[in-house]
């Protein structure tokens, strides 16, 4: 028998966009009160799922994977999710994603005859646009007041790249970005992983070597020898 993998473990590798080092402010036994409650009202009538739309907009809001606080000024919202800030939004800004959350917590999965997985939508009222509006106001409104500093207060110590990778010179790492970054600018290109060829790395190493028997190495290198040896490295890492 395969032993069973940790169920954290397995959660990241089916949905690796989300952050799985957050922890929601809501209590699971707050969570599941209200999610069952939902489930109640969806099981009974459509005019019961209505007359609940903050429960089902605190439901959402205790399994988002998003942060959000009030814009500069008090002018709309500003909302943090997989690993960028979006500012000077209004609820209708997060419709398509509301939309998408009812559908993913109270539609019905099933596989269609060419093995891809279907989701079909809940029923009446959860897709319809009002619901949808009414549901994106109760989550935002009665959202926690969160005490954020500006956008892109302080970039000197971190450097964000547009595939939402920041390296943080303080701590001298690579890691995901978060909330607390409050890093809206990016660089134009992703972060990726690069290796120097051997070649440049036994330059470097004969240049070290040059140094290290040297005790006047600006002396005896050579101007010329030095100007090459940079002109191969500037080649080789192009």
């Amino acid at each position: 028998m395969k032993p069973y993998e940790p169920v954290l473990q397995l959660a990241k590798e089916k949905f690796p966009s989300l952050d799985w080092e957050a922890s929601s402010n809501m209590p699971t036994k707050v969570y599941m009160a209200k999610l069952t409650e939902v489930l109640a009202a969806l099981s009974s009538s459509p005019a019961r799922v209505r007359a609940i739309d903050t429960v089902v907009g605190d439901v959402l809001q205790g399994r988002q994977d998003m942060s959000a606080c009030r814009g500069e000024g008090g002018i709309g919202y500003e909302v943090f999710m997989e690993g960028r800030w979006s500012t000077a939004l209004d609820t209708s800004g997060l419709a398509l994603y509301t939309r998408g959350e009812l559908a993913s917590l109270f539609g019905t999965y099933y596989v269609d005859n060419n093995g891809n997985e279907i989701i079909k939508p809940p029923g009446e009222p959860m897709q319809t646009d009002q619901y949808i509006s009414k549901v994106c106001d109760c989550m935002i409104r009665y959202l926690p007041a969160a005490d954020m500093r500006p956008l892109d207060y302080d970039m000197w110590n971190k450097l964000l790249f547009k595939n939402r990778l920041v390296f943080d010179f303080l701590t001298d790492e690579f890691r995901a970005a978060r909330p607390e970054d409050r890093l809206l600018r990016t660089t134009n290109h992703d972060y990726v992983d690069w290796d120097a060829p051997q070649s440049l790395k036994d330059m470097i190493a004969q240049f070290a070597l040059h140094l290290k028997h040297s005790s006047s190495a600006a002396a005896r290198i050579s101007t010329l020898s030095l100007m090459r040896m940079m002109s191969d490295v500037t080649r080789l890492t192009r």
